[in-house]
């Protein structure tokens, strides 16, 4: 584990997502999250990032994502997120759709 993902591990609020996915009644493979789930699947993802060789990897799974870009690692946890494509969006338009 590299000094980036320590400081990461160290310092994420894994309470936190804990109490959201409590309140949410998240599960995962149809079981209770728990505490050590959590920081386990968290490092885990982290780690499938690190073994990346590429300078540039992305994981997300059970609502973290987890990156590293140029050295630079990161670890988030989502619950909503939305995407569009500004070109797709203006091509449909264009075909009155």
């Amino acid at each position: 584990m590299n000094k980036a993902i320590k400081s990461i591990m160290d310092n994420f609020d894994f309470e936190k997502v804990y109490k959201v996915m409590t309140c949410l009644k998240w599960e995962w493979q149809d079981r209770k999250v728990t505490r050590s789930m959590i920081i386990s699947h968290a490092l885990t993802d982290l780690l499938a990032v690190e073994a990346q060789p590429s300078t540039t990897a992305y994981r997300s799974s059970g609502g973290f994502v987890a990156s590293k870009e140029n050295g630079h690692y990161s670890l988030s946890f989502q619950v909503e997120g939305w995407d569009e494509d500004l070109e797709e969006i203006e091509e449909l338009e264009e075909q009155g759709k």
